[in-house]
């Protein structure tokens, strides 16, 4: 993976976080009792916000260490990974209501595994990610995450997923 890329998807992962918790604070405050609606989405997205800028701010050092040393390569690898991971999100996006949460989730998850599997292993690397032990394992993730955050929202934290 290149710095380049890396400095693309650290900004973007910013930009996606500080948009969010603009929205997150667009919710309601709470009447004074308890913990507002508001608290931990959050709580979630200042730390997530943090670390990626800790992690923005590393990869341009890095990258300005790199220029300094050769000249940058672009992975085509990477950037079609990147691609499928944009029209990945955008489609969890669009069809999550259409097709409820577990479905839409564990496709957007196994994709995202998998793919991500497919994007670390090396040219000329013998074990294969499209093997079928390996995309089982993607997928067993991928449901099995599914149903644990399903079951966590909707009966621990009482909160409607479509």
């Amino acid at each position: 993976m290149t710095h380049l890329f890396r400095l693309l998807f650290d900004a973007l992962l910013a930009l996606f976080l500080g948009t969010m918790l603009f929205q997150a604070n667009q919710l309601p405050v709470g009447g004074g009792v308890g913990i507002s609606p508001a608290f931990f989405p959050r709580l979630a997205l200042v730390f997530g916000l943090v670390l990626t800028l800790i992690v923005l701010i590393r990869d341009v050092m890095l990258f300005l260490r790199q220029r300094k040393a050769s000249t940058p390569h672009i992975s085509y690898k990477a950037v079609a990974y990147f691609i499928l991971l944009m029209a990945m999100t955008t489609g969890y996006v669009v069809f999550s209501e259409a097709m409820g949460f577990i479905v839409v989730t564990t496709l957007f998850l196994f994709v995202t595994v998998a793919g991500y599997k497919a994007m670390l292993v090396g040219e000329g690397e013998s074990r294969s990610v499209w093997s079928a032990g390996s995309l089982l394992s993607s997928l067993l993730f991928a449901g099995g995450f599914s149903i644990v955050a399903y079951v966590v929202f909707s009966y621990v934290f009482k909160v409607t997923l479509p």
